[in-house]
């Protein structure tokens, strides 16, 4: 197994760092091919599927999905809940969201970096 990506060189890698800034950012979008392997420290499929299904915390503040570049109202696939504070606010609904993820919605978690340590560490490389 490869070195854990601790690094913004080791999460670019194979292109530079150099690379990158002259010929990508704020420019074109970069996709870098790798293998599981390479972003396994990261987050796995298990972790992340975890962390979507703990619906306690996500709200539609923090919780969104994006179909052809326009954001899904929270209405759609979230129903209200109370928080910890007694607070109501929009839950996502797990089989709402596969629904639209099977249309081939994104999902956008805010914060998602302080969940686990290798989202931290991706995250600090950066």
């Amino acid at each position: 197994m490869s070195e854990p990506i601790t690094t913004f060189t080791r999460l670019l890698d194979p292109i530079t760092v150099e690379e990158f800034f002259a010929d990508y950012y704020d420019k074109q979008a970069l996709h870098i091919p790798g293998t599981p392997e390479k972003v396994a420290d990261i987050c796995s499929w298990d972790s992340f599927n975890d962390l979507l299904h703990r619906t306690a915390i996500w709200s539609d503040r923090s919780f969104k999905l994006v179909l052809d570049g326009e954001k899904i109202s929270a209405a759609q696939y979230c129903e209200a809940a109370a928080n910890r504070d007694g607070m109501r606010v929009m839950r996502p609904v797990p089989e709402k969201v596969v629904e639209y993820l099977g249309q081939g919605a994104s999902i956008v978690l805010d914060l998602v970096e302080t969940l686990t340590p290798g989202l931290r560490a991706a995250a600090e490389s950066i």
